[in-house]
């Protein structure tokens, strides 16, 4: 009688697994990714001027900054009084400098009262 052989075993022995080096930081930029994407999900608040502002600008500046008049190359009668970028809050930083350095308005242009600048 043949002897028979055993079959074939496969012997599987696990190792606990070491990261390389490069892993650590693979998961860093993994993990900010997944947590950048939920904070540009979430609603952001929307910066905006109060509109009480808008009668500030109706009675000492759209005169002299309109449609059809924009010394200075500068149009307020429709500007847009939210802070939705970067060009805008820089326009409205600039505006606001001038209002507040008093030279808007010209001094010979109406005045506002010190209070109705803040």
């Amino acid at each position: 009688m043949d002897a028979v052989s055993p079959p074939n075993e496969v012997s599987i022995t696990t190792h606990p697994r070491t990261l390389s080096k490069h892993e650590p930081m693979r998961l860093r930029v993994i993990l900010f990714c997944i947590l950048a994407s939920m904070l540009h999900a979430a609603d952001a608040p929307h910066a905006r001027l109060d509109e009480k502002h808008r009668v500030f600008f109706k009675d000492y500046c759209i005169e002299c900054h309109n449609e059809k008049k924009q010394k200075g190359k500068l149009r307020l009668d429709d500007i847009s009084f939210a802070l939705d970028s970067v060009e805008n809050a820089d326009r409205w930083q600039k505006i606001l400098n001038q209002i507040n350095s008093g030279e808007m308005p010209p001094e010979d242009s109406k005045q506002p009262e010190r209070v109705a600048k803040t």
